[in-house]
């Protein structure tokens, strides 16, 4: 039996079985050493291609109608920005690091178009083909496309605390 997740709890969430998840902590608290060796562990593993990003962008709440996702729209920001190019951005500036990094340990002169980190962007059948269109039409803001994939998540109804499938009217339930 799947445990249910409550946020609000102070516990971690209960990992299902297949997550790559290995061990979660709080690196507010660690040691100054610890910090350092996670930061290099990390650039380490991005400049290796052992770990990808993934954005969620499933969520239904996010549609405001038809063609208009939240991710995809202006922010109000004076840069007139969505929360997709902020992303691909700290992603472009997450390669750059990589490359720095790089270099100062004594690789070749990498760039960070030679650095490669996997985006997975999920989205939901509803707002698939917008988030699709919009992200590639602006070339994947600086990200190669080859390097960004699109998938859809499932749709499953939902259940409160103790089981019972939620209603979104009589007749449907909430997915």
């Amino acid at each position: 039996q799947a445990k249910m997740l409550f946020w609000g709890r102070p516990v971690r969430p209960y990992l299902t079985p297949g997550a790559s998840v290995t061990r979660v902590d709080d690196i507010s608290r660690a040691r100054q050493e610890h910090v350092i060796a996670y930061k290099e562990l990390g650039m380490r593993q991005l400049a290796d291609g052992t770990v990808a990003v993934v954005m969620l962008a499933a969520d239904l709440e996010g549609c405001f109608a038809d063609d208009h996702y939240r991710g995809c729209m202006d922010l109000g920001l004076v840069s007139g920005k969505s929360l997709f190019q902020l992303y691909f951005e700290r992603l472009i500036r997450l390669k750059r690091l990589v490359a720095r990094h790089q270099q100062l340990r004594g690789g070749s002169k990498a760039s960070r178009t030679d650095v490669h980190v996997a985006v997975y962007v999920m989205t939901n059948h509803l707002n698939h083909d917008t988030v699709v269109s919009y992200v590639k039409g602006h070339g994947c803001f600086g990200i190669p496309p080859s390097d960004v994939t699109f998938f859809t998540s499932e749709s499953k109804p939902l259940s409160d605390a103790s089981g019972r499938l939620l209603l979104g009217s009589p007749s449907s339930l909430v997915q």
